[in-house]
């Protein structure tokens, strides 16, 4: 049985509780909203962590099968490590204040639809004065095109020249679709003519190249993951900054006007914005220490087929690995049973005998 609310409650609650009530509703909708973030924000950097240090083992453990690779790509790699770990130490940090997540106000049934309500109301006045607005650009539209008439049939009498029909005479509409649909094709095969000559590079840079190809695409794709994260986090604490101060603010000027109308939990909203603000200068000391983005590579059109094919040989590995054990188990097992077959034979004959 669906039991459905009405919204009678929360509509009487923001009648009666007016202003206040309202901006209660929406500072607590901004704490969780922070507390939110925070949660995320934990969660992503636990994966850098496991990012950054599957990067840092790929890249230092790199060794080039050519000895005129190994002041270049080798040092190149070592000095990616490099960075990587001193980002993997600050990501460890991070996690550690990051340990305990931030608290938020809890909102009942009634004031989650007197938010619902709250925001109808807000997109319904930001709609008008979007409307107002558009009336208002096509009036001023409107008044320009009719001055620029009027400016040309006050001229002197200039005319536009007369163009021929042979110059305005356009293709038909079976001629335009016709060529349109040949252009296209003609894009597709040379689209799939350079995509196949890319795969054929790919495959033909790690047979030329080998395992220490196959290593080296496989560390760059590492370092490309934990450098993405890395960008993705960052961009997470600044976005946590701007809630976290939003909340505190919020919940801040809430609290004079919630204590002199002597309503309840005045005290937990002003404990709540002390404790945003902190997390807010918190995330500020993230941001700074994840100032300088983790270095990353570049990878080709080649080498990501290259990184293709090393994970298809890789995932044909490993089942072909599942697939052997299978036929080992299997082999156990019916071994075990010709045992247990002859075993029983054996018996049989002796009772007989007996």
């Amino acid at each position: 049985m669906i039991v459905f609310r009405l919204p009678e409650t929360a509509k009487k609650l923001l009648d009666e509780g007016g202003d206040t009530f309202a901006r209660t509703v929406l500072a607590k909708k901004a704490s969780i909203d922070a507390s939110e973030v925070d949660k995320s924000i934990a969660t992503r950097v636990q994966v850098a962590i496991v990012k950054l240090d599957d990067s840092v083992a790929k890249l230092k453990a790199f060794q080039p099968a050519q000895l005129t690779e190994v002041s270049t790509v080798k040092e190149r790699f070592f000095l990616l490590g490099n960075d990587h770990e001193t980002t993997l130490k600050a990501y460890i940090q991070i996690g550690q204040l990051l340990q305990t997540p931030a608290s938020s106000a809890e909102m009942s049934l009634e004031e989650m639809d007197a938010l619902a309500i709250l925001h109808a109301k807000m997109g319904c006045a930001t709609m008008m004065g979007r409307t107002v607005e558009s009336f208002e650009n096509v009036r001023q539209k409107a008044l320009a095109s009719m001055a620029s008439v009027s400016a040309e049939q006050s001229g002197e009498g200039e005319r536009v020249p007369a163009v021929s029909s042979a110059t305005t005479q356009r293709p038909t509409l079976l001629q335009g679709l016709h060529s349109k649909a040949h252009s296209g094709l003609e894009l597709v095969k040379q689209t799939a003519s350079d995509r196949v000559a890319t795969a054929k590079a790919g495959k033909s840079l790690l047979d030329d190249g080998g395992d220490s190809v196959a290593r080296a695409v496989v560390a760059k794709k590492a370092c490309l993951d934990a450098a993405g994260i890395d960008r993705d986090v960052a961009q997470r604490v600044q976005s946590a900054i701007a809630l976290f101060d939003d909340s505190a603010a919020q919940l801040r000027a809430l609290t004079p006007a919630r204590e002199s109308e002597g309503l309840a939990g005045h005290r937990d909203l002003a404990k709540l914005a002390d404790e945003h603000e902190l997390r807010a200068n918190m995330y500020r000391q993230i941001a700074d220490m994840l100032q300088a983005p983790a270095a990353s590579v570049e990878m080709s059109f080649i080498e990501w087929d290259a990184l293709a094919l090393v994970n298809v040989k890789d995932s044909c590995g490993a089942l072909q690995c599942r697939t052997n054990e299978g036929f080992e188990a299997v082999k156990g097992m019916v071994f075990s049973g010709c045992t247990s077959g002859v075993e029983q034979l054996d018996e049989r004959r002796r009772m007989a005998c007996a």
